[in-house]
């Protein structure tokens, strides 16, 4: 989950020495992203960025500053490229994206995809504004396969490992026209921007707001071809005028968050919400979306509802989350190199998941057409200046603004089961410790997530497969997951873990669930080689194994140490994860999302 963020400075970063006009700095980036994982009741779920251009604000065709405050605070990007300014400002963006990964190496592992232009098919279709110029389809079309191209000559030549989803962000109904074909055709995912504040023709009170963000979703999901459905941008205004039924309040922007934010998108699948906060100097009566008001505090609660089943009971006792904070400053999480992941629309109908029956995806439907004035609202891109985005501040006067206060949250920490686990004193891949960092599940470490996870199909010993965020492990059907440890890590420990927690041992309580169709075990097997991308079921039977740790019964709700060893640093990891005892898991690979925190998945904890 994260924020859309605008190239221009916003109105809680202008002060006396800082003008509307001052370009954004790394610092300025920095706060920002900080003030979003602080959020008080959700510290660290908020740990995403939409950036609408790579490119910085300053005129030197340099990359943005963000990029650096993404690697020092670990926040993960969904990249912008500018795409309805001809294609010389592709190309800018292109070049400014591989000086970014030139100085950055691991920034790639930050990056959840890259979105080739923004509602431009909106607005060349649509809106028709001849002073907010959009592109057809069959351009973005072209540009897309310009950066899919641009990636694979950067993976070709070692700048980066790896070429992210590229795809496209646009309005629901742009995505729906016989024009979006060639890019329906050529995008990795499909971005949609929701808001049902601006379906002026349709019932669009609060009341019938989230059915009407769901019918958008379903349209674009019906078009998808089964390719990810990501929310680029939602939200509902806390000040501004009235839009048919649908009406400005912090109330309504609270409880448009509970019906469409946790019901439908946080744990579910990715998404971005609109806003932090807004760009420009405070404007009273102004439209505003922002999440942040006076003395930069949430100005309603943000977080979701806890559920309503019994806590599992620990069958071990459990370790105690670090309470210490500096007086006087918020606890920062730890930063996560790669981001939460939520889960894809793999599966259309409801279908009983961990400890709760959810949808994993649901079918999902038309939320509206955008608004009045183009490029200054959500759900229009922004207007003719790449990067900036729609809305301005709140323009009530500081300290009349309700501003909500979360009471301290106090997690539930799931039991730290490591007495059903063989683990190896010594492997292939360094020496193992009876150390503090054993049972290290929580703690000021960084988090080394998989960056391949590759099913190995015993039935199809030579296919290989692309890579997913999906693990579904099975008899036939162990998976690989690939870590690339960073240099960085040189010098440290590395805990091989795996998470397991139930819905309600999570922490926060609303990370997606997962399906557990037959109870089993599993055998953890180190496999030696540097390159895993097209790795199939028979080159595992070839490669050289070690077999480091088994698990004789997987039981929701648990953490599992594998193993623990000096951090190979700079080196290409393999593990390979099998079915025992007739075990059939399925989940989605999700990054803890900070020292109190739990995914789903294998992951080097680096401490």
């Amino acid at each position: 989950m994260g924020f859309n963020y605008g190239a221009k400075r916003p109105g809680n970063l202008i002060d006396a020495t800082h003008t509307a006009d001052t370009p954004l700095q790394v610092s300025d980036w920095v706060i920002m992203f900080n003030q979003s994982k602080q959020l008080a009741g959700n510290q660290g779920m908020f740990s995403s960025a939409r950036l609408f251009t790579s490119l910085t604000t300053d005129g030197s065709k340099g990359y943005s500053p963000a990029f650096d405050a993404a690697v020092q605070t670990g926040t993960t990007l969904l990249l912008g490229i500018w795409g309805s300014s001809g294609p010389a400002q592709v190309t800018n963006e292109l070049n400014a994206l591989e000086q970014a990964f030139k100085k950055f190496p691991t920034l790639i592992n930050l990056v959840i995809g890259i979105s080739v232009g923004s509602e431009d098919l909106y607005r060349n279709y649509i809106e028709k504004n001849a002073a907010n110029v959009g592109t057809t389809g069959a351009t973005i079309a072209t540009y897309i396969d310009q950066t899919k191209d641009y990636m694979n000559d950067l993976v070709k030549s070692g700048v980066i490992s790896k070429v992210p989803p590229i795809g496209h962000v646009d309005t629901w109904n742009a995505w729906i026209l016989p024009d979006a074909g060639p890019v329906v055709d050529r995008a990795d995912f499909f971005g949609m921007d929701g808001y049902p504040y601006w379906e002026s023709e349709q019932a669009n009170s609060i009341d019938n707001a989230a059915k009407l963000f769901q019918n958008a979703l379903d349209k674009v999901v019906g078009i998808a071809k089964n390719k990810p459905v990501w929310i680029a941008e939602t939200g509902w205004p806390v000040t501004g005028n009235a839009m048919n039924l649908a009406v400005p309040s912090v109330q309504n922007a609270r409880r448009y968050w509970q019906e469409v934010g946790c019901a439908k998108l946080v744990g579910i699948r990715y998404a971005w919400w609109f806003d932090l906060m807004d760009e420009g100097p405070p404007t009273a009566g102004a439209l505003s979306f922002a999440v942040l008001g006076p003395g930069n505090q949430p100005l309603y609660d943000l977080t979701c509802p806890k559920p309503t089943s019994p806590a599992t009971t620990p069958t071990t006792t459990p370790v105690a989350a670090s309470t210490s904070t500096p007086p006087g400053q918020v606890a920062v999480p730890a930063d996560p190199i790669v981001p939460y992941l939520p889960q894809e629309h793999y599966v259309v109908s409801p279908q009983t998941t961990g400890s709760s029956s959810v949808p994993v995806q649901g079918n999902a439907a038309p939320y509206q057409a955008p608004g009045t004035t183009p490029g200054t609202t959500p759900g229009t891109t922004p207007g003719t200046t790449p990067g900036t985005t729609p809305g301005t501040p709140p323009g009530t006067t500081p300290g009349t603004t309700p501003v909500y206060q979360a009471p301290p949250a106090t997690p539930v920490v799931p039991a730290v089961n490591t007495a059903v686990v063989t683990i190896s004193k010594t492997s292939t891949l360094g020496t193992s410790y009876a150390s503090a960092c054993t049972a290290s599940f929580f703690g000021n470490f960084k988090v080394e997530a998989p960056t391949l996870i590759l099913p190995l199909d015993a039935t199809n010993p030579s296919v290989s497969y692309k890579t997913s965020f999906r693990a579904d492990i099975s008899k036939k059907t162990p998976v690989l997951f690939n870590f690339d440890i960073c240099e960085t890590t040189k010098g440290k420990q590395c805990s091989l873990t795996f998470y397991l927690p139930t819905s309600n041992t999570i922490v926060p309580s609303w990370a997606s669930a997962f399906n557990l169709s037959s109870t089993g075990g599993l055998d953890i097997t180190a496999v030696t080689g540097t390159k895993f991308d097209g790795y199939t079921m028979n080159a595992y039977k070839q490669a050289a194994t070690n077999k480091i740790g088994s698990i004789t019964s997987v039981q929701p709700g648990t953490a599992w140490i594998i193993s623990t060893f000096d951090c190979p640093h700079g080196e290409n990891l393999g593990y390979v994860l099998e079915s025992t005892s007739g075990l059939d898991l399925s989940f989605e690979e999700e990054a803890p999302l900070d020292k109190n925190g739990y995914g789903h998945g294998l992951f080097i904890n680096v401490c």
